[in-house]
């Protein structure tokens, strides 16, 4: 026969287990989010040394 202690904690542990994965998702969540950041930073960047160079070839060219 189970208490209702041991029903009790057997409902605490599958909510700390769910927890637990909610956490691990939101975790990756944020690192995926920070990857794409990073990306789009990179890109920018890019992007802004291509202006750059095609300022200056027009400028040669002028």
């Amino acid at each position: 026969m189970v208490s209702k202690n041991e029903v009790m904690q057997l409902q605490i542990d599958a909510m700390a287990d769910m927890s637990r994965e909610e956490n691990r998702g939101r975790q990756e969540m944020l690192q995926l989010w920070g990857k794409t950041i990073k990306q789009l930073s990179d890109r920018d960047e890019d992007f802004t040394k291509l202006g750059q160079v095609s300022m200056h070839l027009v400028a040669a060219v002028f």
